[in-house]
């Protein structure tokens, strides 16, 4: 009896301590799948905003090409305040899409990435009549604020409401 009791002791024991050991590495490789699937799913996040940065630049673009078809159809002489506004605006996303690529290290430079002074460098009508408006001081940029209804107030450069 004194004898199968402790073979009794002995194998629970054993099996206690093989369910330890095995419980100890399914922890470590459920651990280390974890953080292969972390280092992915960083992987895709940062592949997937880039994706979304050069989709909204190519917005931009595409946006500043369409002022530039505009303006060869009309031959205006100057950009009025809206429109100058716009580019303003336009600007700023493109350079911050610019800087956001760049700070993910996903810049790739010419001819894939275009800064925003080589964008405007290909569209040559917008670019004269957009910095000859700049030297103008006449002509205030104006930051249009949704609908342009009447008695909604536009908001220049300065803050100051009109």
């Amino acid at each position: 009896m004194n004898l199968t009791l402790v073979s009794l002791i002995f194998f629970f024991m054993l099996a206690l301590i093989a369910s330890a050991v095995f419980y100890y590495l399914s922890l470590q490789n459920l651990s280390s799948i974890r953080r292969e699937v972390d280092k992915l799913h960083a992987q895709a996040t940062v592949a997937r905003s880039s994706t979304m940065l050069r989709n909204e630049r190519a917005r931009c673009q595409q946006q500043l090409a369409g002022m530039e078809a505009a303006i060869l159809a009309s031959e205006p002489s100057a950009l009025n305040a809206q429109e100058i506004a716009q580019v303003d605006a336009t600007a700023l996303e493109i350079k911050n899409c610019n800087q956001a690529l760049k700070n993910a290290g996903d810049w790739m430079g010419l001819p894939f990435d275009l800064e925003w002074v080589d964008m405007l460098e290909k569209l040559p009508r917008l670019n004269a009549l957009y910095r000859a408006s700049l030297l103008d001081p006449s002509t205030t940029p104006l930051v249009v604020l949704g609908s342009e209804a009447v008695g909604t107030p536009q908001i220049t450069l300065t803050g100051a409401s009109r």
